[in-house]
């Protein structure tokens, strides 16, 4: 995703980002909508860009107060969101799990740790039932060596959820696993993360290229 990153030092900023608007004003930051913009604070000094750092200075001349100590960082997204990238299409294998009654916290919802089982999973339900995979015999197995999630809505028990799964990369040793979890009939996800197979000898826990029937049908059904 890439992104262009702008600080700046001065008030009012209208005569160099049009549209914006006065974006300070008596030491208060005003927001105005525009599209493709986000506005916060920042104590930082200066901006690195993919394209290089940029300063914009406060110029007197034009106006441009020199009070100003409040530096604004303006975020514009240039290509796709991390939303549009969790739309439920993008996802090319579901499997429907249904929560259990440990599943929940003292909060009333499903705790942020249960949904890493939840992505182990769909993850080895593919592996198992779709790609040959034997966890006791196959002689290459897969050790998940990093998993991430981000947490959009809660979600509780007794629902049912589907869970979502496609591959972002294949690799020689590796797969980097997408996982999706929707509630039942949903098309906004509850939580998207993603999940790192690396495939070792089962003996040595080597790395070892990723077994030929594992690797074509991610490319057939996953990628």
């Amino acid at each position: 995703m890439d992104q262009i990153f702008i600080y700046i030092e001065a008030l009012p900023v209208c005569r160099m980002l049009p549209g914006l608007g006065q974006a300070l004003r008596g030491g208060r930051l005003l927001r105005r909508s525009v599209p493709g913009l986000e506005l916060r604070s920042t104590s930082a000094n200066r901006a690195n860009t993919s394209q290089g750092s940029l300063n914009l200075h406060k110029d007197p001349e034009k106006g441009i107060s020199t009070a100003a100590q409040t530096i604004i960082l303006a975020k514009r997204t240039m290509s796709t969101t991390k939303k549009e990238r969790n739309q439920r299409e993008n996802y090319r294998y579901w499997l429907p799990i249904q929560t259990r009654w440990g599943d929940n916290d003292m909060y009333g919802h499903v705790n942020n740790v249960v949904y890493y089982a939840y992505f182990d999973s769909i993850v080895n339900h593919f592996l198992i039932s779709e790609a040959g995979l034997d966890p006791m015999t196959s002689d290459a197995i897969g050790l998940c060596i990093e998993s991430y999630c981000n947490y959009y809505a809660s979600l509780e028990y007794p629902e049912i959820i589907e869970a979502g799964l496609f591959v972002s990369h294949l690799g020689n040793s590796s797969l980097k696993y997408e996982v999706g979890i929707f509630k039942k009939g949903s098309n906004e996800p509850a939580a998207h993360g993603h999940f790192v197979h690396v495939f070792v000898d089962r003996t040595t826990r080597r790395p070892v290229k990723i077994p030929e029937q594992i690797a074509s049908k991610v490319k057939g059904s996953l990628l």
